[in-house]
């Protein structure tokens, strides 16, 4: 028995030595570990972190060593008298009260001041970026640069960068495992969160993940975070107002991403950089066909290598709930279509927060103007116009396709003059009726399409039911007429975004407006499985 009692507190310091010695193992680095100091606010938590285990370990140590003094002194011994017994002592009860007291100050001092520090007003001067959760992808919006991203976020290395946070539906949390800790973003509500990356990120790349379930495609709510020095940062923002093929802000953002992405881990599922046309396939990138006041707007005009005579044209206008940006996206479409005998041009528009409703109808239509006007130089047939797109750009194709006689919908831009008339209209889950979309939304915690906040009301500029006038002269089936050209609709029936019923009834008003080559394919499928593969859908709907 003595034995015994001599073998368990050598076995619980040896326990102890081994847990110390495995916790001290943290020499390798891990693509998505937050034990980094590449932010002020990550070097700020894990100073908390080292202070918060220092003391845990000292008083592990401490208690520890109490606890086998006591076993030893106070172990049974044959014959030996009852220790004095303490029942009822206050002193003893005031002390290991006094005792946690005093073992909590020291915790909570630098957890108190750590999150005061990490929870203060951004400083002046810092970069401001509007986060915007989606089902299921993340738009970032630079209100000091006129830009927008998708699914990319570009910061400069050494420049404190505030983060306003919004969700356009569901509880979303905003987490770059490397640079800060995670922070909600939560309905109804504006969060915060800034710091400041380490001045030697000048080319790197991060992992940045959505870490609340909020659907079906949780999961792939994936972002990549690129890092470049304050200088090619500013050409990337000058790139991405004022394109120009081959100009110095292009390679120098394209050189950021690619060595940023040479440094990506391996083993990491992220979205990657714009990658180049196949082969077979040539493309001309940011061609300018329209300057509202001092944007410009352009597209990039994919084209098969080979090819004789003249080119059908696919006008591919991208989903983005009309904020704007991220044709470099579409490449792959855009490069099927190309090869099977399309010039397929992927176009830009104004977003929702830089200009409201007609202004991204008088952009989609000044491209079309624009194609037709070079129809000569880049070998188009001017006669065979189709637009495609998906989700808002669903929306805007439809537009293209009912209102090629609407003068109020036509602005000046882009070769006045030509017409913007489309001869075909492929719609992929594209809403018609932007009043009836909360009625029909698949659950009741879907987005909510009636909030001053949702994607359609920031398009037309307040709440959609209280702008039913502006949103009638935005919603497609208001301008139905028998000389329409023929559509193909397709949609998931399992669309928690934009309601299948939204593409029912512009099906069902097209055929009732007497127009019988409108075909509608619905898919079982929800809203992200089917934009993967919406080009097979094509293929197989024929």
């Amino acid at each position: 028995m003595t034995r015994l009692l001599h073998r368990r507190p050598a076995a619980a310091l040896l326990g102890a030595v081994a847990l110390l010695a495995l916790t001290a193992c943290s020499g390798q680095e891990y693509p998505n570990s937050t034990f980094t100091h590449l932010s002020d606010l990550n070097t700020d938590i894990n100073n908390l972190w080292d202070r918060l285990y220092l003391l845990a370990m000292i008083v592990f140590v401490v208690v520890e060593a109490l606890l086998l003094f006591t076993i030893f002194r106070f172990r049974a011994k044959p014959n030996a008298p009852l220790p004095k017994q303490i029942h009822g002592s206050h002193l003893l009860e005031m002390v290991w009260t006094a005792i946690p007291v005093l073992i909590l100050i020291p915790l909570a001092i630098p957890t108190v001041k750590t999150i005061f520090k990490t929870q203060a007003d951004a400083p002046a001067g810092s970069l401001q970026v509007e986060v915007y959760g989606h089902q299921w992808w993340w738009e970032f919006r630079y209100p000091q640069y006129g830009v927008t991203t998708a699914n990319e976020l570009y910061l400069p290395a050494g420049r404190t960068v505030n983060f306003t946070l919004r969700t356009q539906d569901v509880l979303h949390s905003f987490w770059t495992p490397q640079l800060a800790g995670k922070r909600d973003l939560i309905s109804n509500k504006t969060n915060h969160i800034w710091y400041t990356p380490d001045a030697k990120l000048v080319e790197d790349a991060f992992n940045g993940f959505c870490t609340e379930y909020c659907g079906a495609s949780h999961a792939n709510m994936r972002f990549r975070v690129y890092t470049a020095s304050p200088e090619n940062f500013e050409k990337w923002a000058a790139h991405q107002k004022n394109p120009a093929t081959g100009s110095p802000a292009a390679t120098a953002a394209q050189a950021t991403a690619d060595s940023a992405a040479k440094k990506a881990p391996k083993a990491a599922a992220v979205v990657a950089p714009p990658a180049p046309a196949p082969a077979g396939t040539t493309v001309e990138r940011n061609l300018v066909f329209s300057k509202p006041g001092t944007i410009e707007l352009s597209l990039d005009l994919y084209r098969p290598d080979k090819f004789t005579g003249t080119l059908p044209v696919v006008v591919w206008t991208f989903g983005s709930a009309w904020a704007g940006g991220g044709k470099q996206a579409q490449a792959g479409n855009a490069s099927w279509l190309a090869q099977h005998g399309y010039a397929v041009a992927v176009i830009d528009h104004r977003g929702s927060g830089v200009a409201q409703w007609p202004a991204q109808a008088f952009d989609v239509k000044a491209a079309v103007r624009w194609l037709r006007a070079n129809a000569a130089q880049y070998a188009l047939d001017p006669s065979r116009f189709a637009a495609w797109g998906e989700s808002s750009g669903g929306h805007l194709s439809s537009i293209l396709g009912l209102t090629g006689d609407v003068a109020e919908l036509e602005g000046d831009g882009g070769s006045p003059g030509q017409s913007s008339r489309v001869q075909a209209v492929v719609d992929f889950f594209g809403p018609s009726d932007f009043l009836q979309m909360e009625a029909h939304k698949l659950t009741p915690n879907a987005m909510g399409h009636d909030a001053a906040t949702s994607p359609e009301s920031r398009l037309v500029g307040g709440a959609i039911q209280e702008n039913k006038d502006k949103v009638a002269k935005a919603n497609p089936i208001t301008y139905l007429t028998p000389d329409d050209p023929p559509f193909l609709i397709l949609h998931g029936d399992r669309d928690p975004q934009v309601p299948l019923e939204q593409s029912q009834r512009l099906h069902e008003a097209l055929r009732a407006a007497g127009w019988d080559s409108v075909r509608m394919v619905a898919i079982d499928e929800d809203w992200s499985a089917m934009r993967m593969r919406q080009v097979a859908y094509i293929q197989r709907a024929g």
